[in-house]
């Protein structure tokens, strides 16, 4: 797929993850999201998210219901809202870098735009990666423990874990910029890529899909209330 195509699934999931009214809408926008990324290849992130998304679902109503505070409501809405953003920006991420590097640079934004994307959109899945190596470093050297020692002592695990990520990413960072320098992200001439990047008419019945889409989960509801 066109990586602007990609981008624009994740523009309306946004618009539509936080617009759409109603939980039974929402949780459609969910189911639809999680079977695109199944057909995608992403069954697996799509699952895991679903089962998520069901917790959470159930955990908000059972603490709005008796008025339960701890994990407070608000942080719960924002994850179910959250959920199937999660869901589209996992087929984003999936995306090799240099054809993710190259869809942002034909966006009609400025450069410098163009640039903090990049980053941004590349170093999320290092976090994560980053993450998951030093869970199994805290495993392997028995710091991390069973779930009921991670709740007994969440300041304990919480600080084993941010304190080698925050030192980690440090160093990413300024390998990424070393890296960025060495490639010439400092000349103004017109840089190009591996990847040919180009909108094909089956990239564009997609976007006008996600819009329609969007469009009948925000506005849908709402009619149909009336």
């Amino acid at each position: 797929m066109d990586v602007r195509a990609v981008l624009w699934l994740v523009l309306c999931t946004m618009v539509a993850s936080y617009l759409t009214p109603g939980l039974q809408a929402h949780a459609g926008l969910a189911v639809a999201l999680v079977a695109l990324a199944c057909a995608f290849g992403r069954a697996a992130l799509g699952l895991k998210l679903l089962l998520a998304y069901v917790l959470v679902t159930v955990w908000l109503q059972v603490d709005v219901r008796f008025g339960i505070i701890v994990p407070p409501p608000l942080a719960l809405a924002l994850v179910h809202r959250l959920i199937p953003i999660f869901v589209a920006l996992g087929l984003l991420f999936a995306l090799p870098a240099a054809k993710l590097t190259a869809g942002i640079r034909q966006l009609p934004i400025p450069a410098g735009a163009q640039l903090m994307l990049t980053v941004m959109l590349r170093f999320v899945p290092t976090v994560i990666a980053e993450t998951a190596g030093i869970r199994d470093a805290m495993r392997v050297r028995g710091l991390l423990g069973s779930p009921l020692t991670v709740l007994r002592s969440p300041l304990r695990t919480v600080e084993y874990a941010v304190v080698p990520l925050i030192f980690r990413e440090l160093k990413l960072a300024d390998e990424i910029s070393a890296a960025a320098v060495v490639r010439g992200i400092e000349s103004p001439c017109v840089k190009h890529g591996y990847y040919v990047n180009r909108m094909r008419p089956a990239d564009a019945a997609f976007m006008f899909v996600c819009l329609a889409f969007t469009a009948a989960a925000v506005a849908g509801p709402r009619l149909i209330a009336r």
